[in-house]
């Protein structure tokens, strides 16, 4: 005998699909390329006094790979920030903004920060072997248009 108190608990509630088409690959290469140039400024502009140490380090016999390598980890972690940042807290960055395209919900509800970071760290993947082959292969390839990070973390890139 069914417990009427119970009764439509147990159901699973009905996933809201996203509302909106999804963005083009032509879209998010360009959303893309836009930030990482802002990124390349930026990194390039912090990265300056490293350089600079590099020059004088290598004439005085000093090990430069500490300051070769340094701007490659705060190019990534600069890179990991600014997207998490940026789709963790309006779903646009500043290159998808001006494709009107944001990051979203596969399902309708809302995103939060771990998934954000998730989706983002798996780029490093979608960069491989190089210029974001995976990346683009999935794209073209799954239903959502998503590549390997929106899979993992059940996001998808949809019209703003």
């Amino acid at each position: 005998m069914e417990n009427p108190s119970l009764r439509g608990t147990l159901s699973p509630t009905p996933k809201r699909q996203v509302e909106g088409r999804y963005a083009t690959l032509g879209e998010r290469f360009i959303a893309v390329f836009v930030d990482m140039i802002l990124l390349g400024i930026v990194t390039a502009i912090i990265s300056i006094p490293f350089g600079i140490m590099a020059l004088l380090g290598s004439q005085f016999g000093s090990p430069i790979g500490w300051f070769i390598g340094g701007p490659q980890i705060l190019f990534f972690v600069i890179w990991i920030l600014y997207f998490s940042y940026f789709e963790s807290t309006s779903g646009q960055t500043i290159g998808k903004r001006m494709m009107s395209i944001k990051v979203a919900d596969e399902s309708g509800g809302s995103l939060d920060s771990g998934r954000i970071v998730v989706r983002n760290i798996l780029r490093i993947v979608d960069w491989l072997p190089f210029l974001y082959i995976i990346g683009f292969i999935l794209l073209a390839t799954s239903n959502g248009r998503q590549r390997l990070g929106d899979l993992v973390a059940k996001t998808v890139v949809v019209k703003a």
